[in-house]
């Protein structure tokens, strides 16, 4: 089976406990991506200590994408992140729910 959640870590080796935060806190919102969806986490730590990350997740034909940035903390940067690519995510299904994928050209 192909593997859903890929997380990258730039600059910064995080610890088991970050780990299974991002895996409680992250991997949940494949629940409300599209079917056959996998997730991205990209972290970036830069030599000033400030965090940067992206969330990319990735369905058939389309990705979800959200960035955000904080001074010193990845896991605020990661709820910023959970809670930007979540309401991205309830726009999308508000607009698809129930309806099958429009194929108009």
């Amino acid at each position: 089976m192909k593997e859903l959640v890929h997380y990258e870590f730039h600059g910064m080796d995080p610890s088991e406990w970050t780990e299974n935060f991002l895996n409680e806190e992250i991997q949940p919102l494949l629940a409300w991506a599209p079917r056959r969806s996998t997730l991205r986490l990209k972290v970036e730590r830069h030599h000033s200590g400030s965090f940067e990350g992206k969330l990319i997740i990735y369905s058939e034909g389309t990705a979800f994408v959200v960035e955000a940035q904080d001074e010193d903390d990845i896991l605020n940067l990661c709820m910023t992140l959970k809670k930007r690519m979540k309401t991205k995510l309830q726009k999308w299904k508000s607009t698809h729910h129930h309806h099958p994928i429009s194929r108009a050209g």
